[in-house]
């Protein structure tokens, strides 16, 4: 149902400010269903890690790297609560600021999420019985995400008002779907080279001739559109955004079959509870993310109301927390290797290392400070609510 009053805010302010909060909320759940909701255990890979202005490559094999580059986003995404909440009061006539800022913490929260799965990977891997992921000719995560990229900007052309569609929007919406596309091409142009079947290389070629052409006519219409903003132009990227999605679809589906995407790690179930210690941590910063949203979109339809207020402070108390869980969990485990041992002596304050018989001389540090067990059952419950809100 929408809502087609407001009281405090102009209607296409509350429009815009519910518009992004869905597009956002959308994003993170997608991220999070893909990467910490998931029995399908992979590391993530450069191809998958989008949107990024650093070297997230340097964290591949490294568990120090990573957790330092995590670090490093949740300490940003504490300065963003502090600055939302300083805007949240006036969202009357901040309300393009705070678009801005939860757009930026969606992003960050996105980067925190993959390098979370990545650094619970590489904490899993280290222990004795485990197998580590095979790799296929396609990334699975970077393929379904693109496809989800793509569902999700269609689908905001589709159902936003024509007033809302911008130049602005315009121009970030040919630049998501041309940077989605581009990733889907170069997966499937390599995947045709590697694949041991002709007729599967073929169909890989078709299925980007598919999109590929779709995607032509939608940036097409998109252009005419934003020169006259009509609703027979916007009829016809309606049409085309339908066909993109679901062309998309096609090809999602075909180069995610088992045949193409390698096989997932194998983990212990000891290995399974110090992954899910991180995943559950990482599960609470994303709950909290969502919770804010939907503050925030009630917000924006009822401005005054003292309700959304305290539900909003609490929300932002609540990412604060998730995310401090976060920084603890990654300390109180961590993968030692021959170059990170003295960063994670640092780390620990403490010259003794308990080794639980890695791999190539790998060890393994835990403190169980957070117990493994309660952030797996939080995991593997799978809810956006938080706790704390």
């Amino acid at each position: 149902m929408v809502c087609t009053q407001t009281v405090g805010m102009s209607s296409v302010a509350a429009r815009e400010v519910a518009s992004t909060c869905n597009a956002c909320s959308s994003r993170v759940q997608s991220v999070a269903e893909m990467l910490l909701l998931t029995s399908d255990i992979r590391p993530l890979t450069i191809a998958a890690q989008k949107g990024d202005d650093s070297d997230t490559g340097a964290f591949r094999d490294s568990f120090v790297h990573c957790r330092d580059w995590i670090t490093s986003r949740t300490k940003r995404l504490f300065l963003l609560v502090e600055s939302i909440a300083g805007h949240l009061p006036a969202v009357n006539h901040q309300w393009t600021d705070v678009c801005r800022i939860l757009i930026e913490i969606n992003e960050y929260v996105v980067q925190t999420t993959e390098a979370s799965s990545h650094a619970a990977y590489l904490i899993g891997s280290k222990y004795s019985g485990c197998r580590p992921a095979i790799s296929g000719c396609v990334d699975r995560y970077a393929v379904t995400r693109a496809g989800v990229d793509i569902a999700h900007a269609c689908a905001r052309l589709k159902y936003s008002p024509i007033e809302q569609l911008n130049s602005t929007v315009l121009i970030t919406f040919c630049s998501e779907i041309t940077r989605n596309l581009a990733l889907l091409t170069e997966t499937c142009r390599q995947a045709s080279e590697r694949t041991p079947s002709s007729d599967d290389a073929e169909q890989f070629r078709l299925c980007v001739k598919s999109v590929t052409s779709i995607a032509t006519c939608l940036l097409a219409s998109v252009r005419s559109f934003r020169l006259n903003s009509c609703e027979k132009l916007h009829q016809r990227c309606v049409g085309f955004a339908d066909a993109l999605t679901t062309a998309t679809s096609g090809l999602v589906n075909f180069a995610t079959e088992t045949d193409f995407i390698g096989e997932p790690a194998f983990f212990t179930g000891e290995a399974r509870i110090a992954q899910n210690s991180v995943l559950g941590a990482c599960m609470s910063v994303v709950s909290s993310c969502v919770q804010l949203y939907r503050c925030v979109h009630s917000l924006a339809f009822d401005s005054k109301s003292h309700r959304h207020r305290t539900r909003a402070d609490l929300c932002l108390g609540s990412l604060t927390k998730s995310t401090n869980r976060l920084d603890e969990s990654l300390a109180s485990a961590r993968v030692v290797d021959g170059s990170d041992s003295a960063a994670n002596a640092a780390a620990a304050g403490d010259d003794s290392v308990l080794s639980r018989g890695g791999e190539d001389g790998d060890e393994i540090v835990s403190e169980e400070r957070n117990g493994g067990d309660g952030a797996s059952s939080n995991r593997s419950s799978g809810s956006w609510e938080s706790s704390d809100s």
